[in-house]
């Protein structure tokens, strides 16, 4: 019983997820959708402008910026099946998945000793960091 139970759940999973899927195949991204969700993916600190009542600005960290322009880079074409994902929310999530994989490096922990990039990809940060680009590639929070 408990079997088939986890087989019916495994089914459902699998229906939603390919339905999500083809939700973002279909949602094509302009530049701002992009730049947008880039943002929110990655936020940057904000300052207080020095000036009273002035608009804040944006400060964003190197490290920041770089995750963002390398996404944007593997999104317009680098990342492994670009080419077939297209310009689509699809595409962005590949991006991201493809950045996370293959290029984002794994921290270390207390010990000293270095987390895998399968362990980062699978169980990390990158395992939170693509749950996130996924959840606001699904919801249009981009």
């Amino acid at each position: 019983d408990k079997a088939h139970e986890l087989l019916v759940q495994n089914a459902e999973y699998w229906t939603k997820a390919q339905a999500a899927l083809k939700f973002m195949a279909a949602q094509d991204m302009s530049k701002a959708d992009v730049t947008t969700f880039l943002k929110n993916l990655f936020p940057g600190k904000k300052l207080l402008a020095e000036i009273e009542d002035a608009a804040p600005e944006e400060d964003t960290a190197t490290r920041t910026k770089n995750m963002r322009d390398r996404i944007e880079t593997l999104y317009a074409g680098q990342a492994i099946g670009s080419d077939l994902a297209g310009r689509t929310r699809w595409g962005m999530l590949n991006a991201v998945t493809h950045f996370i994989d293959h290029e984002r490096e794994g921290r270390t922990r207390k010990d000293g000793s270095a987390v895998s990039k399968w362990e980062n990809s699978v169980v990390g940060l990158g395992s939170d960091l693509r749950q996130k680009a996924y959840d606001l590639l699904l919801v249009g929070a981009v």
